[in-house]
């Protein structure tokens, strides 16, 4: 069950992604805080991050626990399906500065 959470989201951020590459210029930047000779980061390397983060803890999570005990297993459904549903939310919200900094939005 866990790996269809896991499956949808990752989906959904892939989904979310490609409707904001058909809309926003490619060359919309988010605003950054300017530390360190930064102006912001790029539309395609915020929009990818997400699926590529969502990839990364879907494997972690497919791995046994060292400890088998209820703690763990209650840790472990708890957070497996509550890291999908950040992912998503947290890519939508990525999504919507983007179109802001576009300036699409009404």
């Amino acid at each position: 069950m866990r790996d269809f959470y896991y499956a949808v989201a990752l989906l959904m951020c892939i989904g979310l992604a490609v409707y904001v590459f058909q809309n926003v210029p490619l060359d919309t930047v988010l605003p950054g805080s300017g530390r360190r000779g930064s102006n912001g980061n790029p539309a395609p390397y915020v929009m990818c991050m997400p699926p590529i983060v969502a990839v990364l803890i879907w494997r972690v999570f497919r791995r046994r626990p060292l400890r088998q005990g209820k703690n763990a297993l209650v840790r472990r459904y708890v957070l497996a399906g509550v890291i999908p549903v950040l992912m998503v939310v947290g890519q939508a919200g990525v999504a919507h500065s983007l179109f802001e900094a576009a300036g699409l939005t009404g």
